[in-house]
C-alpha cells in the first residue's frame, strides 16, 4: 500500500510573474485556500500518511504548513536555481524506500486523480487526462503496451507511438522505479542538471516501464501563468466543486 506522497515545489515560478516574488507559486490562492493545502488535505483523505515536499525558491513560506500538519516534512534543493525536478526528485534518495505518490504543486485537481492511481494495480503509473490546447500542455506517447515511451510539449514531436493523453503531473512510483530514476540520474546529472522528470521516466521505458494511466473527463488544471490563474478560478474549481462536492 502507498502511504507516502512527494510535492515538487522548487520551483521559481517567475511566469506568474509578481505573484512569485515573494512566495512559491503553490501558495496561489483558489477561493480562499492555497493550492498546497488544498493537495495535502486530498493527499490526507485518500489515506496517505506521510508528505515530503521539496523545496526551493521561498523555502521559509512552508515552515508554518509542517506546524499545521506534522504528516509534513521538508527537503531543501539548495540547487534548485540551476536545476530542475527532477533533481528535486533525486534530492530525496535518502528519505525513500517505498512507493509514493509524486505530485507537482501547481496543481488544481480532483480527488479521483489520486485514488485512480492508488487503486490500480500497477506499481509504477503516470497519469495521463484528455488533450486539451488551453497551451503548454505536455503529450505522453505510449507504446503498444501503454508503456511511456515519449514526452514533448510539440506533439509533431511524438509520431512513433500513441499519443492519446497529456501529463497530468501525478504519478505513482515504485521503490524500485525510484532506485532506476536515482541510478540513472546520477549518471548524467553534470550534462543534463535541468531534465524534468518526465523525461527520465520515459527514457528508462525499455528497462522498465511506467504506464500511462488515462484518466477520462478528469477536472484539472496547472497554473503556470496569470492566465491559468484566471481559468482556475472561473473554470476548473467550480468543475471540481461541482463533480466532488468541494471535498476538500
Amino acid at each position: 500500500m502507498t502511504e507516502t506522497a512527494v510535492i515538487l515545489a522548487a520551483g521559481l515560478g517567475s511566469r506568474l510573474k509578481e505573484y512569485t516574488r515573494e512566495v512559491p507559486k503553490s501558495f496561489m490562492i483558489i477561493d480562499g485556500e492555497t493550492l498546497i493545502r488544498r493537495s495535502i488535505k486530498k493527499l490526507l483523505s485518500a489515506g496517505i500518511k506521510r508528505i515530503i515536499i521539496g523545496t526551493g525558491h521561498c523555502a521559509d513560506a512552508f515552515q508554518e504548513i509542517t506546524s499545521e500538519y506534522p504528516e509534513v516534512s521538508l527537503i531543501h534543493s539548495p540547487r534548485y536555481k540551476s536545476t530542475s525536478s527532477l533533481y528535486t526528485l533525486f534530492n530525496m534518495r535518502d528519505r525513500l524506500d517505498d512507493s509514493f505518490l509524486l505530485l507537482e504543486s501547481d496543481l488544481l485537481y480532483e480527488k479521483r486523480a489520486l485514488t485512480e492511481l492508488l487503486e490500480h494495480g500497477a506499481p509504477d503509473l503516470v497519469l495521463g487526462s484528455d488533450v486539451t490546447e488551453y497551451g503548454d500542455e505536455v503529450y505522453l506517447e505510449t507504446d503498444r503496451d501503454n508503456t511511456l515511451c515519449g514526452v514533448s510539449k510539440q506533439r509533431e514531436d511524438l509520431s512513433d507511438g500513441q499519443v492519446n493523453s497529456i501529463l497530468v503531473g501525478i504519478s505513482k512510483i515504485s521503490a524500485k522505479g525510484y532506485q532506476l530514476i536515482c541510478r540513472r540520474y546520477a549518471t548524467i546529472q553534470k550534462d543534463r542538471p535541468k531534465m524534468d522528470y518526465e523525461h527520465m521516466l520515459a527514457e528508462l521505458h525499455s528497462s522498465h516501464p511506467f504506464r500511462v494511466l488515462h484518466s477520462e473527463k478528469l477536472e484539472w488544471c496547472e497554473i503556470d501563468n496569470e492566465e491559468d490563474l484566471i481559468r482556475a478560478r472561473k473554470e476548473v474549481y467550480p468543475a471540481i466543486y461541482k463533480a466532488e462536492g468541494d471535498l476538500e
